[in-house]
């Protein structure tokens, strides 16, 4: 899509270069890495002044830096789609970056980049404005944007179509297939929308959504809801067949408070639904969205839901057994001596059992929840018995990495659900190597997969 652009030579104004205006109904749409570029006639300068705030040992390697800049433009306007810039999708700095690693040898980090040093007008400037073109504000800083109207944004997105497609009151599958994207145009802008089945408890619905995260999200959830009133029985025989242990049922009501007094049963309940995720839905190699994927699944789950059931609701009455352990280890007086220790791990479990882990985190990862809880008793053991310094030396290494992950916790991106999940094995590597973990991970690692997700933002 295309939208309007104004520039203004007037360095002590606040508008001063290029200002895009964009409505409200796309920030949730666009990709923010395509600003970096500005427009092809500022690119030359925007080059030239992030080449100068490279580190001094890097500098020294591309001087004289104009004639840098131009191999640079040149050498962009060979590449596919970049003479007008229309396929500009990757950050300014990481194609620097590999322009310099190409035609230079150098090795650049992201590290290398000091952006903060540029002048404001080699920064995009962004007006938003409502559907009236009212202006509703206006930022040089757009994540700071789309992050103040992201719900705005998807609020005027729902009211921009009418499609077929979406309707309610769904209880089995009678809609035909479900895309995995529309397009449609109004007032002369083209948007995208990702149709999901959504979870209404006693039925599902099909929405369109302005973004494909929050869509397959949304997916797996009514997919699921779809099998469970399509099954009931299989659900009912399940859910009577759970017997959680008194043990687990208190970890759970320690952690959801609100099921304290049924506790065993509400812990059945989000088992039976995860067991219908795991069974129908996780175990497809994409999301279903035809009738006869839906049609096979069906088919061929409904009679192995007891033991993906049997198996899940094993696995959480271990975890939740370890936790107890845990809990109780950490209570004692040499452990809570150590102040680093008890944080860490009451703040580990309370990110294993957030609110509706059970529906939110994928079969694979619930049934690897023993082991990451055995790794939990077996680090504070280690502890005990006079490896608190050790332990200390990892922590402070694994601080940044978790903090990272914490920061992408309610994420609903793929890689970064991928990046969360690498720090729990990452834990097990670094406190419990004995029990072993499905893949090679590090601190290097882990560390280059934070650095490759952080470019993406």
């Amino acid at each position: 899509a295309a939208y309007p652009l104004s520039y203004r030579f007037e360095p002590t104004h606040i508008m001063d270069g290029v200002t895009i205006t964009l409505p409200v109904s796309v920030l949730n749409q666009v990709n923010a890495a395509r600003f970096d570029w500005l427009v092809m006639g500022m690119l030359r300068e925007k080059a030239a002044a992030l080449f100068k705030t490279l580190p001094q040992r890097l500098r020294s390697q591309i001087v004289p830096v104009p004639e840098t800049v131009s191999e640079f433009i040149a050498w962009i306007a060979r590449q596919d789609g970049m003479s007008d810039l229309s396929k500009a999708e990757t950050p300014l700095t990481d194609v620097l970056a590999t322009f310099l690693h190409r035609e230079k040898g150098l090795e650049i980090s992201r590290e290398n980049w000091d952006p903060a040093r540029l002048l404001p007008h080699l920064n995009m400037n962004f007006r938003v404005i409502d559907a009236d073109g009212k202006e509703l504000a206006m930022s040089r800083d757009f994540a700071q944007l789309k992050a103040q109207f992201a719900d705005a944004s998807r609020t005027v997105f729902s009211t921009l179509h009418k499609n077929r497609l979406e309707r309610e009151g769904i209880v089995r599958w009678d809609m035909g297939d479900i895309p995995e994207t529309i397009n449609f145009e109004k007032a002369g802008v083209r948007y995208d929308g990702f149709p999901a089945l959504v979870d209404n408890v006693d039925s599902v619905a099909i929405k369109i959504f302005d973004e494909a995260p929050s869509a397959l999200h949304q997916h797996r959830r009514g997919l699921t809801r779809l099998f469970l009133l399509e099954l009931v029985e299989q659900a009912k025989f399940l859910e009577r067949s759970i017997k959680s242990s008194p043990v687990a049922a208190f970890q759970y009501a320690h952690y959801f408070p609100e099921a304290k007094n049924h506790a065993q049963q509400a812990l059945a309940h989000e088992l039976v639904f995860a067991a219908f995720t795991g069974t129908f839905v996780d175990s497809q190699p994409t999301l279903i969205r035809t009738a006869a994927a839906h049609a096979t699944a069906r088919e061929v789950g409904k009679n192995k839901v007891m033991v993906m059931g049997t198996a899940l609701a094993k696995a959480i009455d271990e975890a939740l057994t370890a936790t107890a352990e845990a809990r109780k280890m950490l209570e004692e007086r040499y452990v809570k001596g150590w102040e680093h220790i008890g944080p860490d791990i009451e703040g580990q479990l309370r990110t294993l059992f957030r609110k509706d882990f059970l529906r939110n985190t994928h079969i694979d990862q619930l049934m690897h929840y023993p082991r990451y809880l055995k790794a939990i008793v077996l680090r504070i053991d280690k502890a005990r018995q006079g490896a608190m310094e050790r332990d200390l030396d990892q922590h402070k290494v694994l601080r940044l990495l978790w903090q990272h992950a914490q920061s992408v916790m309610t994420s609903l991106e793929p890689k970064d659900i991928e990046y969360r999940w690498m720090i729990e094995e990452l834990r097990v590597s670094l406190y419990a190597q004995e029990l072993r973990t499905p893949m090679p991970v590090s601190i290097k690692r882990v560390s280059k997969a934070w650095d490759d997700l952080d470019k993406r933002k």
